[in-house]
C-alpha cells in the first residue's frame, strides 16, 4: 500500500514537473490534454441569425473533454487526432485532418470542418477550425477558432441576402467564432 501512495505521488510530481513541450524525446507520442476550462464563446462581425449561432452551442460542454494530438517524428508538425479512450492505440488522424506546425512550445494549424451547399443558389458554406495551443508543460493554453467563407458564383448574393435580413447587418462570409481556455497534460504513455 505505501508503495503504491509513494508511486502515484511520484506519478503526480512528474506530469506537475513536465518541462514545456513538445520535448524531442516526445516526437512520435500522442498527447492528450484534459480540458479544464473555457471562456465563453466570442462571435466576430457575424450575422446574428439564430441557426448561425447555434453553432457555439458545439462549445457548452467541452469541460471536461480531451484535445488530442500527435507530434511528428521530426517535430515539425501535429496531427489533431480523434481517440476512443485516452491510449494512443485508440487515436487515429482528425478526419478531415488538421495539421498544425510546431514552432517551439507553440503549434498552430487549421483544418476543414464542413462544407454546406445553399439550396437555391450556387455557394456553399465552408466552416473552418483552427487550433493554437501553447504547450506550458503541465498546462496547454489553447484558442479554438471556427471561421466561415462562402465559395461559389452566387455567394455575394446569398452573403447580401443574409446581411439584409440579419437584425445586426451582417454576413457569414469571413464570421468567426473563438473560444480560449486551459487544458492539463496527461501521459500518454502511462499505464
Amino acid at each position: 500500500m505505501r508503495v503504491a501512495a509513494i508511486m502515484v505521488l511520484g506519478l503526480l510530481a512528474a506530469c506537475r514537473g513536465r518541462e514545456a513541450g513538445p520535448s524531442p524525446d516526445e516526437r512520435g507520442e500522442v498527447f492528450y490534454w484534459w480540458i479544464e476550462s473555457h471562456q465563453e464563446p466570442v462571435w466576430g462581425e457575424c450575422s446574428d441569425d439564430p441557426d448561425l449561432r447555434a453553432t457555439s452551442d458545439a462549445y457548452d460542454n467541452i469541460d471536461g473533454s480531451y484535445i488530442f494530438y500527435q507530434v511528428a517524428d521530426d517535430g515539425a508538425t501535429a496531427t489533431a487526432m480523434s481517440c476512443e479512450t485516452t491510449a494512443a492505440s485508440s487515436c487515429v488522424p482528425r478526419d478531415p485532418p488538421l495539421v498544425m506546425t510546431v514552432d517551439g512550445h507553440h503549434l498552430v494549424g487549421e483544418g476543414l470542418i464542413s462544407e454546406t451547399p445553399y439550396d437555391n443558389a450556387d455557394c456553399t458554406q465552408v466552416a473552418w477550425l483552427g487550433q493554437d495551443l501553447t504547450d506550458e508543460g503541465g498546462t496547454l493554453a489553447f484558442t479554438f477558432t471556427t471561421r466561415f467563407d462562402l465559395d461559389g458564383p452566387d455567394c455575394q448574393m446569398v452573403e447580401d441576402q443574409l446581411a439584409g435580413t440579419s437584425s445586426n447587418g451582417y454576413g457569414v462570409d469571413g464570421c468567426t467564432l473563438t473560444v480560449e481556455g486551459t487544458a492539463v497534460y496527461e501521459d500518454s504513455r502511462a499505464p
